[in-house]
């Protein structure tokens, strides 16, 4: 694995030893299993750090999470086998997707700010991770499979995001990205969690075109749910405006798994939307598309 230096300079990382940079002598330390690369800091705007924490307690139990995953997985084997893949997903947060990948059979690496959110990563997945921020991503050409989980929309760039991404990935790779869908659907949780807007499929593709991205595939998914997430959500976030130091309590709300019962209920209705009726519905509460390059489209 090859990493970019800040002076520019490629620099290859060979754990457990400190990998240090043959131009500028810079030696970048493993702490806890992670490579630092960045000590960035986030900010007051930025994903709320104790959200990890809450994450990792209903990420692998709350159905929306369960069924991104499955919808990931799902795209990911229909372009190709993913055995022996490599995918860097940018904005790993706490590895729920990489964990996922990294069952399929792929050879994982992930990168993100937060060392809290990669520390929970570190117990979910074996691959490479790596502390570095999202803008200037310090790989080349290296990985079949870059993801953006949900992470463009909190970023003002998100043109420059996708570009960054892009070039890391090898010619013939693909660049999967998922997005909170519709901007009618714009809520205090959009707001408290961070996010900069909403995508139609018309702004997702523009964007991805603008990164010079050609759009293979571009869908949406949890359609039947997208009524249910916006009243849940509605009733979640009643109330006056949050206050910096109540965000916590907004997520919380927002995020609890919801009764076993229902919870099954709406795992099988996505199950359902994503093995058996296959429709590319015009709505839904999330994008996924697939870009690369240059190729011809791919069936969604």
């Amino acid at each position: 694995m090859t990493v970019v230096c800040g002076c520019g300079e490629p620099v290859v990382v060979q754990p457990p030893d400190e990998p240090q940079c043959g131009h500028c002598s810079r030696i970048y330390e493993w702490r806890d299993g992670i490579l630092i690369l960045d000590e960035v800091a986030p900010t007051e705007d930025d994903y709320p750090v104790d959200l990890y924490r809450l994450l990792a307690d209903v990420e692998d139990r709350h159905f929306w999470f369960t069924t991104r995953n499955a919808v990931i997985s799902s795209v990911v084997r229909r372009i190709e086998d993913p055995t022996g893949r490599s995918v860097l997903d940018v904005g790993c947060g706490t590895g729920v997707v990489l964990g996922e990948l990294e069952r399929a059979g792929m050879v994982t690496c992930g990168l993100d700010r937060h060392k809290l959110g990669l520390d929970r990563a570190r117990r979910r997945v074996s691959g490479l991770l790596v502390r570095s921020g999202a803008a200037t991503i310090p790989f080349v050409r290296q990985f079949d499979w870059v993801t953006l989980c949900d992470v463009i929309e909190h970023l003002d760039d998100d043109v420059a995001c996708l570009t960054s991404a892009a070039g890391a990935v090898r010619p013939g790779g693909h660049l999967l990205i998922t997005v909170p869908a519709d901007p009618r659907s714009w809520s205090r949780y959009d707001e408290v969690i961070g996010h900069k807007r909403r995508y139609s499929s018309r702004s997702l593709a523009t964007a991805m075109t603008r990164a010079g991205l050609v759009v293979r595939c571009l869908r949406h998914f949890n359609a039947p749910l997208l009524i249910v997430q916006r009243l849940h959500r509605k009733l979640a976030t009643a109330g006056s405006p949050p206050k910096p130091d109540d965000r916590q309590a907004v997520v919380r709300r927002t995020l609890r798994v919801p009764p076993a019962p229902l919870n099954a209920l709406f795992t099988a209705i996505s199950a359902v939307e994503r093995n058996v009726c296959r429709l590319a519905f015009p709505f839904g509460a999330s994008l996924i598309a697939v870009g690369s390059r240059s190729g011809p489209a791919i069936s969604s």
